[in-house]
C-alpha cells in the first residue's frame, strides 16, 4: 500500500481531511514510481507474484472509487493529481469517451446519457463530458448522469434471435420501462431494425410498444481491448455505460413472466438496492486455497481507518460461499441494481473478470457480482430465498419421489411465484446435435436420426412444475450409496452436457403448477418460439 502523509492540523474538517488523504495516496504512488500501473490483463496467471500484483492493484482500485466516486469531495478534488492519468492507468481497458445512445425512431445521443422521462415521452440530455478533462472523474460524472429505472440486455449479432423473443415476451407482459440493447458496435442496421419492429409494430402483435435503445460502447474501449470482453464478460461493458440509476439487468436468452416493474417490488429489493438471484444447490465446491486469496481481496483496517471504506460483516463472511466453500452461489442471469451506489464495485468486479487469478477458480461471471460489492466495501445487496429450480416435466420414481431434467433453471419468489427462467424456452439452446448423436449410445436408442434429435432440441419446453433442491450436509456414504440428492449433472441426456436432474427429497421443494399456470405459461413459451 503506497505511504500516506497525514495531516496532524486537527481543525481541519474530516471532509478536507479525506481530500489530502486522497491526493498524497496517489501522489506516493507517482514519488515511488511515475510509471505505476495496476497488473496488466491476462488470460494467463502470473508464474510469480501474480496474486500481489492483484491484491495491491484492487487496493488502489478501491481506494479510488472512494475517493473520486463515492465521496462528494471528488466534485472539488486536489488540483494536483492528475484524474485522467490516474484513470488510464487504473481502467486501462476504458477512454472515457461517452457512448451513442440511439432511440428506436433515430434519434441520437451522441456523447451524451439521456434522461428519459417516467411516460418515456419525453428526453433530456445529461450535460456532456470532457475526455480529456485532467481533474473531474469521468465514472463521478456517470453517477451523476443515471436516472430513472429501466431494463439492460447486453448483445451482439449472435443473440438476435433470442432478444426477439425476449421483446415479445416482454410486450405481453405489459412492460413500459425503457430497454438500453448494449452493443460494441457489432451489430447490423438490419438486425437493430429488425428487433424495433419486434418491439413496437402493433400489426405484429397488438400490445404495448417497448421503449428501444441501441447502445454503442464501441469508443468507449480502448483499441484492441474489445476482445477482452466477449460472451458473458460482456454484460460488465452493459452494466457500466447504460444511462439508468436502477437496471435490471438481463441476458438475451432470459424469459420472465412478471411485469419487470416487479422486479424493483421485491422486499430485498427496496430493503437493500440491489438484487441477486440464488444459482441451483449443486455441491460444487471451491478450493479453500482460492477462497483465502478472495479474503485478502476484501477491505482492511487500514482502508476503514484512513478512507472510510466499511469493513465487511457477516452479510459477506456467513455466505455459503465463504463459510462453507459452495462454488456456486449466485446465477446472473438477471441482475437487480441501483447504480449509484455501486459502480465502485462494478468497475472492480469487471477487473476482477479479466484478471486470470480472480476469474478462473469461478464459474464465468457469477459470483464477481457480490464479491465486486464486498471487495468495495458495500455490502448492500440481498439474495432471493428460493435456490434455482430444475423446470419442466415432473416424472415419477416411485415411492413418492419425483425429478425433473432439464437445461432450464426457474427463479421463484418466497411464495413460489415463478419469475423468470434463464436459457431460453427450447429443450436445448446448443447447436450440438450432431456431435451429441455420435458420442451418446442413449441418444442414438432414443432417436432414429441426427435430423430428429435436432428437432427435440429446437423443440418448445413442455412445464407442468420445477423442483427447487437446497444445500444439506448429508453424509458422503449417502451421497455415494443412497438416493441422489439435489441436483445431478446428466450428460447421458445430451445437450452437450447442460442437463441437470433435481430431485424432490431431501429438503427440495416440488412446484406444480395447476391449469391456469401451466396455460399461461405455456403461452409465453409458444410466443418465445414464434419465427417472427
Amino acid at each position: 500500500m503506497a505511504r500516506i502523509k497525514h495531516n496532524s492540523n486537527s481543525d481541519l474538517l474530516a471532509g478536507s481531511l479525506k481530500t489530502d488523504l486522497c491526493s498524497n495516496y496517489f501522489e506516493s504512488l507517482y514519488s515511488e514510481n511515475k510509471n505505476w500501473k495496476i497488473k496488466e490483463f491476462s488470460k494467463r496467471k502470473s508464474l510469480f507474484g501474480g496474486k500481489n500484483a492483484v491484491i495491491k492493484s484492487i487496493q488502489h482500485l478501491r481506494i479510488y472509487n472512494q475517493c473520486f466516486i463515492n465521496s462528494p469531495s471528488s466534485k472539488n478534488n486536489s488540483a494536483h493529481i492528475d484524474l485522467k492519468d490516474i484513470e488510464k492507468k487504473l481502467y486501462p481497458s476504458f477512454t472515457r469517451e461517452s457512448p451513442i445512445f440511439t432511440r428506436w425512431d433515430g434519434t441520437i445521443y451522441d456523447g451524451v446519457f439521456p434522461q428519459i422521462s417516467a411516460d418515456s415521452t419525453q428526453v433530456e440530455s445529461f450535460d456532456r463530458f470532457d475526455p480529456d478533462s485532467n481533474s473531474t472523474s469521468f465514472w463521478s460524472h456517470l453517477v451523476d448522469a443515471m436516472h430513472r429505472k429501466g431494463i439492460v440486455v447486453s448483445f451482439s449479432e449472435g443473440g438476435v434471435n433470442e432478444l426477439k423473443g425476449l421483446l415479445l415476451c416482454l410486450r405481453v407482459l405489459q412492460n413500459t420501462l425503457p430497454i438500453q440493447l448494449v452493443h460494441k458496435g457489432d451489430v447490423s442496421q438490419d438486425s437493430m431494425a429488425d428487433l424495433v419492429r419486434i418491439g413496437r409494430d402493433l400489426e405484429l402483435i397488438d400490445s404495448v410498444q417497448q421503449d428501444i435503445w441501441f447502445v454503442n460502447t464501441e469508443r468507449c474501449l480502448v483499441e484492441g481491448s474489445g476482445d477482452q470482453f466477449s460472451r458473458f464478460s460482456n454484460k460488465w461493458i452493459a452494466s457500466l455505460f447504460n444511462s439508468f440509476e436502477e437496471m435490471i439487468l438481463m441476458d438475451s436468452d432470459v424469459v420472465p413472466f412478471i411485469n419487470p416493474s416487479e422486479f424493483f417490488q421485491t422486499k430485498e429489493y427496496i430493503k437493500s438496492g440491489a438484487l441477486f438471484y440464488r444459482d441451483r444447490a449443486a455441491n460444487e465446491y471451491i478450493n479453500s486455497g482460492h477462497v483465502e486469496f478472495y479474503k485478502k481481496l476484501l477491505p482492511g483496517l487500514k482502508d476503514h481507518m484512513d478512507f472510510e471504506i466499511p469493513l465487511v460483516g457477516n452479510q459477506t463472511m456467513e455466505n455459503d460461499f465463504f463459510k462453507h466453500h459452495y462454488k456456486q452461489l449466485m446465477e446472473s442471469g438477471a441482475v437487480v441494481m441501483n447504480r449509484k451506489a455501486r459502480l465502485p464495485g462494478l468497475l472492480i468486479s469487471t477487473s476482477m473478470q479479466l484478471w486470470e487469478e480472480t476469474s478462473e477458480p469461478l464459474y464465468g461471471d457469477k459470483e464477481l457480482w457480490w464479491l465486486g460489492q464486498s471487495i468495495s466495501g458495500n455490502e448492500n445487496y440481498a439474495f432471493n430465498k428460493n435456490y434455482a429450480g430444475a423446470i419442466g416435466i415432473v416424472e415419477s420414481e416411485g415411492d413418492d419421489k419425483n425429478v425433473v431434467c432439464s437445461t432450464k433453471l426457474a427463479h421463484f419468489n418466497d411464495d413460489f411465484k415463478l419469475m423468470w427462467i434463464n436459457g431460453g424456452l427450447q429443450n436445448c439452446k446448443k447447436s450440438t446435435w450432431k456431435i451429441d448423436y455420435q458420442k451418446n449410445a442413449k441418444l442414438r436408442k432414443n432417436w432414429k436420426s441426427v435430423e430428429d434429435l435436432e428437432k427435440w432440441y429446437k423443440s418448445p419446453l413442455e412445464i407442468d412444475g420445477a423442483i427447487i433442491p437446497v444445500h444439506n450436509n448429508v453424509p458422503l456414504l449417502q451421497r455415494i450409496f443412497g438416493d441422489p440428492i439435489g441436483f445431478q449433472k446428466c450428460p447421458r441426456l445430451g445437450c452437450i452436457g447442460y442437463y441437470w436432474c433435481a430431485h424432490d427429497h431431501n429438503g427440495a421443494t416440488l412446484v406444480q403448477f395447476d391449469d391456469d399456470q401451466k396455460k399461461w405459461i405455456k403461452s409465453i413459451v409458444n410466443l418465445w418460439n414464434a419465427n417472427i
